[in-house]
């Protein structure tokens, strides 16, 4: 497995057991080392010092538009993979609720049947109240069945850690979060007054 901005070094394989769930995680250190841990060893890493597990490849035809986000809160840059992404990269920037972002910030493995898979979120947010947040980017109407079961599996893992988990599409992510969250799979968004603002609360931005 390849994984970008990976160094050689490359530490002893983490297996998910069944107090997490049969989860197990890959990351990537700011060093450049390819980490496999557990999901109960993920909520002491500081994600958002590490570097993407997915490069942001740009080739000519492409039908998304990937790119890099000057961040604010990080004062970095920070890759996206779609103008969607872009859009809740910004809303997560501004958002005085989160203290710091990373994008593309783990793969998530499990076992489905006989086969393992694997899931990458689009991007982890350290929260003001001591929480994290993984969000999924994806348009509403073009969420299929594998997405569907993965979505399940990272709302799943994430509530193991006590993490918030919400799937954004590309109507805003105000409104994904709090008003139902994400229909089938029993994934809700979370409900810090910023995201309520979709629900008909408001609560101002950074630097408003």
């Amino acid at each position: 497995m390849s994984v970008s901005g990976a160094g050689e070094r490359v530490e002893p394989a983490g297996s998910g057991t069944a107090a997490d769930g049969g989860f197990g995680v890959v990351y990537v250190a700011a060093d450049g080392t390819e980490r496999r841990v557990s999901l109960a060893a993920l909520a002491a890493v500081r994600l958002e010092d590490g570097r993407p597990v997915r490069s942001f490849p740009s080739y000519r035809g492409q039908r998304n538009y990937p790119g890099w986000y000057w961040s604010a809160t990080m004062g970095r840059r920070i890759g996206f993979e779609s103008w969607v992404e872009r859009d809740h990269l910004v809303a997560l920037d501004f958002d005085p609720a989160v203290t710091a972002v990373a994008s593309q910030p783990f793969w998530l493995r499990w076992q489905a049947g006989d086969k393992v898979r694997r899931h990458a979120p689009d991007f982890f947010a350290r929260l003001a109240s001591g929480g994290a947040l993984v969000v999924d980017s994806r348009p509403l109407d073009r969420i299929g069945e594998r997405d569907r079961e993965a979505f399940a599996a990272a709302g799943e893992a994430c509530a193991r850690l006590g993490w918030q988990y919400a799937v954004w599409g590309s109507a805003g992510p105000v409104r994904r979060l709090t008003c139902g969250g994400w229909p089938g799979t029993g994934i809700r968004g979370a409900t810090t007054s910023w995201w309520q603002a979709g629900c008909g609360r408001r609560s101002p931005g950074r630097g408003r």
